[in-house]
């Protein structure tokens, strides 16, 4: 897979973050703004699994305790990644069409919605291509510790399910990857909350970033499964 350069993964969302505010100022939607916040988030993790792969690369693959912590900050960030997928959601804020009962469907041509409807696709294609690179690296330096597949695939899976917990928190919840520093608040709040949709969302999520991930391996790398 490509080496992205350090430079490359800061610029590149700090550049999308500028696009995304001239983007609100044109759709006069000012969620805009968060969908370039959620950008800059999503690309944290790639950078943290990329310097975690360079640290390890230079040591032959043997963890230190800088690497350990930079996997488990990873870890905590990663939910960035795939999250930007309930940002379509916001796309209902926009009229597209008027389909009124026995009269014929009209398509309304307001550009400012379709700057918008471009915006958030924008936004989640970038978040998702970080989540799946991000997974192939992290899936890359395991293999390269010599950890058999098996322990390989567990442990992927076990990043997929807490990434899928981070999502339903940050969407419903409203916390953040920092608030971990706030353990208690956030236990006892996703405790309270954990009811049949809450499993029922960490099942789907789960599911949606597998087909994500082994997805790409099938059409762009080597042994998909």
């Amino acid at each position: 897979m490509r080496d992205y350069k350090i430079s490359e993964m800061i610029l590149f969302p700090i550049g999308y973050m500028l696009l995304s505010v001239l983007l609100a100022l044109v759709h006069t939607n000012f969620i805009g703004i968060w969908l370039g916040i959620n950008v800059v988030l999503a690309v944290i993790p790639m950078l943290l699994i990329t310097l975690v792969y360079k640290r390890l690369e230079k040591s032959e693959f043997k963890f230190d305790w800088k690497s350990i912590v930079l996997l488990i900050v990873f870890v905590l960030f990663f939910p960035n990644t795939f999250y930007v997928i309930t940002d379509l959601i916001h796309i209902d804020q926009s009229q597209f069409y008027i389909n009124e009962l026995y009269q014929q469907t009209e398509y309304l041509r307001d550009i400012q919605d379709y700057v918008f409807l471009f915006h958030v696709l924008i936004t989640v294609a970038i978040g998702v291509y970080a989540g799946v690179k991000s997974m192939l690296r992290f899936n890359s330096i395991l293999e390269e510790s010599k950890v058999d597949k098996g322990t390989r695939v567990t442990f992927l899976y076990v990043l997929v399910l807490l990434s899928s917990v981070g999502i339903y928190i940050g969407r419903f919840l409203r916390f953040f990857s920092w608030d971990i520093l706030k353990p208690f608040d956030l236990l006892t709040e996703f405790y309270h909350s954990i009811d049949f949709f809450a499993l029922l969302f960490f099942g789907l999520f789960s599911v949606i970033q597998l087909i994500l991930y082994y997805g790409y391996r099938y059409f762009y790398e080597e042994e998909p499964f």
